[in-house]
């Protein structure tokens, strides 16, 4: 993903005070009606509601996670079906790759592009380049392509049978992966809203719940 560790934990940080802010501010309701909550009671409730905002997050990133991962594969497989297309006009490895690359929008496609620009400026192969972007970027396939391409070597009918064959796999991946999203996808996705509109009821009957307690 394009976020940072600090992005992810500052958002993380946000929900946990979102939590933590609900019973101080039950609190302040109450107070401003003459209702007086015990001390130990919202500061109670303050730690496990933060505690459970700062993990709800953890939904929303691996929702994110898993989208760029699935974003991240289908520009390695186009990438990889531009490559096979030029290589079978008579471009070379290399070549070719720079030009699929080029081609492509979007982060993945960036990063591509600075493997291959890495590997350039080095005077280096890009397998290894495209295997070390393959791991940073948790798209094995990658990796799996940069390994197919080593073994090939610089024979272009060899590269361009393994290119195809990973376009191939990954098609067929793709198609198995679109199959199971289809009937996972709405109740992945309206998890954490659901979890949310759960903290603001809660929000809104807290303050019920705490007073009836007082007065059991």
């Amino acid at each position: 993903m394009e976020r940072s560790v600090e992005q992810v934990l500052s958002d993380k940080a946000v929900a946990a005070v979102f939590g933590t802010m609900i019973p101080v501010a039950s609190l302040l309701t109450l107070a401003t009606l003459g209702i007086h909550l015990d001390v130990a009671e919202v500061a109670a409730g303050s730690a496990v509601l933060g505690a459970a905002g700062f993990f709800i997050f953890d939904l929303t990133v691996h929702t994110d996670a898993e989208e760029f991962r699935r974003s991240a594969r289908l520009a390695v497989r186009v990438f990889l079906d531009q490559a096979v297309t030029s290589l079978a006009g008579g471009g070379g490895i290399e070549q070719s790759m720079v030009a699929a690359a080029a081609d492509g929008r979007g982060p993945m496609f960036r990063r591509i592009r600075d493997a291959l620009d890495a590997a350039q400026l080095h005077r280096e192969s890009a397998w290894p380049h495209l295997d070390r972007l393959g791991r940073e970027v948790g798209i094995e396939e990658l990796s799996e392509l940069a390994a197919a391409g080593t073994l090939a070597g610089t024979e272009g009918a060899k590269v361009k049978s393994s290119l195809a064959a990973k376009a191939r796999s990954m098609r067929e991946r793709e198609l198995a992966c679109c199959v199971a999203q289809a009937k996972s996808a709405t109740t992945r996705l309206a998890m954490p809203g659901a979890l949310m509109g759960m903290m603001f009821i809660l929000f809104l009957i807290y303050p019920v719940l705490i007073a009836a307690s007082r007065h059991a």
